[in-house]
């Protein structure tokens, strides 16, 4: 295909002596073909966003039940990606594989839940999303039970705030929880969950409110944290621990983290 940048660099290399230019600019002909490459790439990007998106329409949201708490302290990433938003992702190899184990744990019949883990930065929150968007996509091979549920991130700090009281805050996670059980189409999504199983004077420790939902596995959950507070939590609460079916999050490689930039 004859595009923009194929006519420029055709244009360059018809100059007697480009080379010689390139050079005092510290350019190649790898790098007028490089930009050849990154001018489609950035088309097939641009191109993708603007495809049509099969995600259910109207009749996907006809399960919901009425949810005003979840609605005011959680993030429905779903509905986001619905509409064209949302955080974009990038088909990576540690991500996708993270993607499929997060499908075949809400695929079976065993405990309703999954802690990513790793450090600050290897895309935790990226693999929610892209989890989220693969659930929407009508062409995924998902079985019935997943496809089209709803992902809902909950606001950690709105939920401290609006309970400080002593055991508000548990009533006010039970009752979230409820809502989104209730409605039986939602997975919730607690980012930064160390947050919920702190320790000390003046902390939050939801373990006595999670760890029986973590164990009946009838409501979906997601869970991520970094490595370090996972460790400490679980030597603290080994049956938190053993209750979570880990993922573990790993740091991208140079080519990976490359790709993600571009």
């Amino acid at each position: 295909q004859i595009t923009g940048s194929v006519l420029m660099v055709a244009l360059v290399r018809s100059v007697p002596g480009y080379q010689n230019i390139l050079a005092e600019l510290q350019l190649d002909d790898e790098d007028l073909d490089g930009a050849v490459q990154w001018q489609h790439h950035l088309r097939q990007l641009v191109a993708q966003i603007h495809q049509p998106r099969r995600t259910g329409g109207v009749a996907r949201d006809w399960s919901f039940g009425y949810i005003p708490l979840l609605r005011r302290f959680g993030q429905n990433i779903s509905e986001q990606i619905s509409r064209g938003g949302g955080m974009f992702s990038v088909d990576v190899a540690s991500h996708t594989k993270a993607i499929d184990q997060l499908i075949d744990i809400f695929s079976t019949r065993g405990r309703q839940n999954a802690v990513l883990v790793g450090q600050a930065g290897t895309g935790k929150t990226t693999i929610i999303h892209a989890f989220a968007e693969r659930l929407l996509d009508a062409s995924a091979h998902l079985p019935s039970s997943l496809k089209f549920r709803q992902v809902f991130i909950l606001d950690s700090s709105s939920l401290i705030a609006a309970a400080p009281g002593r055991g508000e805050l548990e009533n006010l996670v039970m009752r979230v929880l409820g809502e989104a059980y209730t409605a039986k189409n939602i997975i919730i999504c607690l980012d930064n969950a160390q947050l919920f199983f702190e320790e000390g004077i003046g902390a939050v420790d939801l373990t006595n409110v999670l760890l029986p939902i973590l164990e009946a596995g009838r409501l979906r959950v997601i869970l991520s944290m970094d490595e370090q507070r996972f460790l400490q939590i679980g030597r603290r609460n080994p049956s938190l621990a053993n209750a979570l079916n880990r993922i573990s999050i790993a740091p991208t490689d140079e080519a990976e983290t490359l790709r993600v930039l571009q």
